[in-house]
């Protein structure tokens, strides 16, 4: 049998237990306006670069740390979910000096200033730039099919068991859906917390 399930959480959900996955020492922050100087910089950046006259797609995650620390995931053929190779990405970490991260790494230097991150190799050649993205689901916002059961839509923690909506109307961790499904197709929007 083939149930279908459709679970649709609130985009603004913020699943705190992801959060302990994170080494971050700054405070776990689920509210944008909230944030502090760091979150500008961190984000997805992806763009082309050239070396001996190749072009190559790559991508990058900057990942704010707290306190100005951040670290770096560089991804051969773009960033995952787009192009990524799977190939493990190079790491470094930076410390926000003068508006700017340094990351160095065995492979090369990448810069960020602003939006740009600029990717140089050992000897110090610009083989071009990485930019800031935004990148959205096209299932973002999807109206659940006919049939479908909805578990979740704002308004109350009722199909949950321990069940908790902060004052915000966001469904909170620790908790299990009080109905039972085998085969089902998921989709969940969630916001993870900043750090």
């Amino acid at each position: 049998m083939n149930l279908r399930f459709y679970n649709v959480l609130c985009f603004a959900m913020t699943l705190v237990l992801t959060a302990s996955w994170l080494p971050a020492k700054g405070p776990k922050i689920s509210d944008p306006a909230k944030v502090d100087q760091d979150y500008a910089l961190q984000g997805e950046y992806t763009g082309m670069l050239v070396e001996d006259g190749e072009k190559s797609k790559m991508g990058a995650h900057v990942i704010a740390q707290g306190q100005g620390k951040f670290n770096i995931n560089v991804y051969e053929g773009g960033l995952p979910g787009d192009g990524w190779t799977s190939k493990k990405p190079i790491q470094s970490k930076s410390m926000l000096k003068d508006g700017q991260l340094v990351f160095k790494a065995e492979e090369g230097t990448a810069v960020l200033k602003g939006k740009t991150l600029t990717i140089s190799n050992p000897s110090g050649t610009v083989l071009g730039s990485l930019t800031r993205v935004v990148r959205s689901s096209s299932t973002l916002g999807k109206k659940p099919p006919k049939g479908a059961t909805v578990l979740f839509d704002g308004s109350n923690a009722k199909g949950w068991k321990n069940g908790r909506l902060t004052e915000d109307k966001l469904l909170m961790e620790g908790t299990t859906s009080l109905e039972t499904f085998q085969d089902h197709q998921l989709h969940i929007e969630f916001r993870l917390p900043y750090q």
